[in-house]
């Protein structure tokens, strides 16, 4: 009994961080999903297209020609990729995958989810994570979905517990990266405000 308390004070003189590596995710990432739906449907835009041609005199042949391997994933996007996205985001739909992700961080990539209409997931370059057990932690349906039962060491997430006594040493840390309430939690308001007063004090 004397031990556990031991172990429960040894605990809370810690506060932990926990991290997940992309890599560990991408597997799963919905955007990878939505891209897989657009290939499988590549060729049914295609056969519509020379369909509708072959109606309007245009021979097969010469349809061909025109659908090169690039103009047909551009305008199977611009046909079907918004309701793809809607398709895989809706609740019904997310609660079949186990553990998934999805992210406009990568801004080269031109399928995105609409995440960026929040200040907090912009400034925080956040990505919505979904687990969709009742009760399981993230950490625990990831190590049973991406583990490999021989490989005892493998862990979804790394933790790193640090002492509290260095709470103000990596408060001043992050601080000093531009990271406080401000920027994590941004107010429209002040931001407005403040870029009225700037213009105005530089006209």
């Amino acid at each position: 009994m004397n031990e556990y308390k031991d172990e429960s004070r040894e605990i809370e003189k810690y506060f932990s961080v926990y991290h997940i590596e992309e890599k560990d995710l991408i597997s799963t990432s919905l955007v990878s999903l939505v891209e897989k739906g657009i290939s499988e449907m590549e060729r049914h835009v295609k056969d519509n297209v020379i369909q509708n041609g072959e109606s309007e005199g245009i021979e097969q042949t010469e349809m061909e020609k025109f659908f090169g391997r690039d103009r047909l994933k551009m305008a199977t996007k611009m046909l079907h990729q918004d309701s793809l996205i809607k398709f895989v985001t809706k609740i019904e739909r997310l609660i079949e995958f186990p553990l998934t992700y999805f992210s406009d961080i990568n801004e080269e990539n031109d399928i995105q989810f609409s995440l960026n209409n929040s200040m907090n997931i912009i400034n925080q370059e956040g990505v919505f994570i979904w687990n969709s057990h009742p009760f399981k932690p993230i950490e625990q349906v990831g190590n049973e979905q991406f583990g490999n039962k021989e490989d005892v060491i493998y862990r979804f997430s790394k933790c790193y517990n640090i002492n509290k006594k260095l709470t103000d040493y990596v408060k001043d840390k992050i601080r000093q990266e531009g990271i406080n309430s401000e920027f994590i939690y941004p107010d429209p308001n002040l931001i407005a405000k403040k870029s009225f007063e700037e213009t105005k004090a530089s006209c």
